[in-house]
């Protein structure tokens, strides 16, 4: 499993689709929705991902019995 950098995903996303507007302004504010949405997807990505790893951990503790 690996962790994603939120900066850089969110750069690729808006890098690889490029937004629609009426106006630079319209443009501009949609690029903007589209970095925090892929933000947002990075970092929840990456919460998931440091559950899994914690329950790997406390499933490979050995038992005190």
């Amino acid at each position: 499993m690996y962790r994603i950098d939120p900066k850089d995903f969110a750069l690729s996303v808006v890098s690889g689709n490029p937004c629609e507007g009426k106006t630079p302004e319209e443009v501009s504010e949609n690029a903007a929705k589209l970095y925090m949405a892929a933000v947002v997807i990075a970092k929840e990505h990456n919460s998931n991902i440091d559950v899994e790893l914690k329950k790997a951990k406390i499933s490979k503790r050995p038992s005190s019995l």
